[in-house]
């Protein structure tokens, strides 16, 4: 038996008791044998169940009975959440934080199970593990791998913390690419310079496919403009899902 009361549970609570309902009449209510209605005109029928259905709850004042456990809004634990990554939208420039909030939001409409897989392909094709979307978003490290092998639901607010990365990522590549294509490489480190493990950026590989791409368009174009190399992610993504599809 549960000894602790969730938020949901917690919200529900006060908002009986802030209907005008006392504690007593609460807990006489909750000691009485069978199904019952707090505030009804009678008991319930043998065989009709108190909330109707999956997800639902018994109708409360001020709208508080709305459905709250939508597939969509399915949470593995249960507890509020905010996502650290919002905070570091502060950190960009206004337009720069207004483009990456249109582009999740475009994402937040489309069926989250392609875009997971979406997501999924391009964490291999740039060998990025897992916990570095968990370090940076607080997502649930269980919870993240069924979204992205198994399309299990997921909070929106949570899916928009996995876009936000996930867009903020792509942008971090397009920009390895200019550097690189601007003859900026990075050398590696050596001896006492090699970084530790705490502060170590995981280094991407990029698919044949993606690497034939980035060298015709810097063949074509050795210093790309912002839009050009914005175009040049969207096309290795494209690229990288068309691979995982058909392998």
């Amino acid at each position: 038996m549960v000894s602790k009361l969730s938020p949901l549970q917690m919200e529900l609570l006060a908002a009986l008791l802030e209907s005008g309902l006392s504690k007593e009449a609460l807990i006489q209510a909750l000691g009485e044998p069978g199904p019952y209605l707090l505030a009804g005109d009678g008991p319930l029928d043998k065989g009709e169940s108190c909330g109707g259905g999956r997800g639902e709850l018994a109708e409360l004042p001020d709208g508080l009975g709305e459905m709250r456990g939508s597939e969509d809004e399915t949470d593995d634990d249960g507890e509020d959440f905010t996502p650290p990554i919002f905070k570091e939208l502060e950190n960009l420039s206004p337009e720069e934080a207004a483009h990456q909030k249109a582009v999740v939001e475009s994402l937040l409409q489309e069926d989250p199970w392609r875009v997971a897989k979406m997501v999924k392909s391009y964490l291999q094709q740039h060998n990025i593990p897992q916990r570095e979307v968990v370090d940076t978003t607080g997502l649930n490290q269980s919870h993240l791998s069924q979204h992205l092998n198994k399309g299990t639901p997921m909070k929106t607010q949570k899916r928009a913390a996995l876009y936000t990365w996930y867009v903020r990522k792509q942008r971090e590549v397009a920009q390895q690419f200019t550097h690189a294509g601007q003859g900026g490489l990075i050398e590696e480190p050596t001896g006492d310079e090699l970084p530790t493990k705490k502060g170590r950026r995981n280094r991407f590989k990029w698919g044949p496919a993606s690497q034939q791409i980035l060298f015709q368009a810097y063949e074509r174009q050795k210093n790309p403009s912002k839009e050009e190399r914005e175009a040049l992610v969207e096309e290795c993504n494209r690229c990288a899902l068309w691979t995982a599809r058909n392998q």
